[in-house]
């Protein structure tokens, strides 16, 4: 079974370190291509997440749950 392209902006949920023990960013897509499954991104020792939530985005277009998680 194929998942067909779905739209790039379907859920966003920001994860807050003293409210959830994490910092981080959920990409949900409007229809998830892989159920039970996610892809953490995370950024490297810059400490930026530009490109990691960029590369959620690009997953969560694709029909995949992705979490951007800034290291």
């Amino acid at each position: 079974m194929r998942c067909k392209r779905v739209p790039t902006q379907a859920e966003q949920k920001v994860y807050r370190l003293k409210l959830d023990g994490f910092h981080g960013e959920l990409f949900r897509p409007t229809q998830d291509c892989y159920p039970g499954k996610a892809l953490i991104c995370f950024s490297g020792s810059d400490g930026k997440f530009e490109w990691s939530r960029m590369l959620a985005q690009v997953f969560q277009s694709q029909g995949l749950v992705a979490l951007d998680w800034p290291m």
